[in-house]
């Protein structure tokens, strides 16, 4: 009877060290949120290369997705749980005022500035820089990958 006791509370021990782990919360990996196609079809660029790097800047760590194309590049960014972005947030600018454009039509809180998409939703954090070899990026440029970064993020 005894050893059937401690067997019960060592699968219910055993199930909560899962269910933990199952909740703590893994980095994004930003090469995945956004496809050559999507670059395609929303800025009509073709994408000549792809590559992923950590960043550790400014208090926040993460890691970016570079894709290239001969038209500029998209940079997918992605923070780790609980850390910042690299320095190019509209929360630390004081100029963004009257700058700064939310939207809430994708199931996602949405905001564009600066040629960059910021997407929070369950509490993750994701953005796309949209940086054209020849004009700033539009809000206009940037605003379809939102769609695809909340389809995303779940």
């Amino acid at each position: 009877m005894a050893s059937r006791f401690i067997l019960v509370a060592l699968a219910f021990m055993l199930a909560g060290a899962t269910t933990a782990r199952a909740s703590i919360e893994k980095p994004l990996s930003p090469c995945g949120f956004v496809s050559n196609d999507d670059v395609l079809h929303l800025l009509g660029w073709t994408v000549d290369g792809r590559e992923r790097r950590p960043y550790d800047l400014h208090g926040g760590t993460g890691a970016m997705c570079f894709i290239s194309s001969t038209q500029g590049q998209v940079i997918v960014i992605a923070p780790d749980p609980g850390t910042a972005y690299p320095g190019i947030s509209p929360d630390g600018d004081p100029a963004a005022t009257g700058l700064v454009r939310h939207v809430t039509e994708f199931g996602a809180d949405v905001t564009l500035y600066n040629g960059t998409v910021y997407v929070v939703k369950h509490h993750r954090n994701i953005a796309v820089r949209v940086v054209p070899q020849d004009h700033v990026a539009s809000y206009a440029e940037v605003e379809g990958f939102a769609k695809v970064l909340a389809r995303h993020l779940h």
